[in-house]
């Protein structure tokens, strides 16, 4: 079997119960104490365009102020990873990789805009980032719509790889699977799953 990585989402999805202001003392504390874990991945917060810099939250506009409030902190083994709801924060906001605090980005996206989000990741992926592409609301997707989504995941280049209903891509990565399931009325589920390389 496979490593299996451990992602921590305090400081997103915390965010969610006070509007991302935790202050800046307690954003600091959070992230040196999951990455002293030994946590693989910590996702520190939204990219979110709309909204401006503010220290004290773990929301910031563009990968400038991730630097502006992390950049003095000891990331250890951890990789550090912001998450973008699509269509909140453009291409303009986002440095290459290179130049950038972070290691990934996590996009999210509805059903309805699934070709548009994964053409999203894949300049990301250009960028230089590792990208995760989460698909919102997975039960209401067909296999059809699920098959599509694996045809545009390949488009996005190698290293394409879903699991449960996460798709990652990583230039690393040459193969990968995504399994889900299918049930009916009476309550018989199937598995179905498809793997690719």
């Amino acid at each position: 079997m496979k490593r299996v990585n451990l992602l921590d989402c305090t400081l997103r999805d915390g965010g969610y119960v006070n509007d991302w202001e935790f202050g800046h003392d307690n954003l600091v504390s959070i992230f040196e104490r999951v990455v002293d874990a030994g946590t693989d991945i910590v996702e520190i917060g939204f990219l979110d365009d709309r909204r401006p810099f503010d220290m004290n939250r773990s929301i910031m506009p563009d990968t400038d102020c991730v630097a502006r409030i992390y950049g003095d902190l000891d990331r250890k083994q951890a990789k550090v990873f912001g998450m973008i709801d699509y269509g909140t924060c453009s291409l303009e906001h986002i440095r290459p990789r290179s130049e950038s605090w972070l290691d990934g980005i996590r996009v999210i996206f509805k059903k309805h805009l699934r070709v548009e989000a994964l053409a999203f990741c894949r300049e990301l992926k250009k960028l230089g980032y590792i990208v995760f592409a989460q698909l919102v609301s997975v039960t209401s997707y067909s296999d059809e719509e699920l098959l599509d989504l694996i045809r545009l995941a390949n488009e996005v280049g190698a290293g394409c790889r879903f699991h449960g209903r996460y798709l990652w891509t990583d230039a690393s990565e040459q193969s990968g699977s995504f399994s889900w399931n299918t049930g009916s009325e009476s309550g018989s589920r199937d598995c179905n799953r498809i793997s690719w390389s």
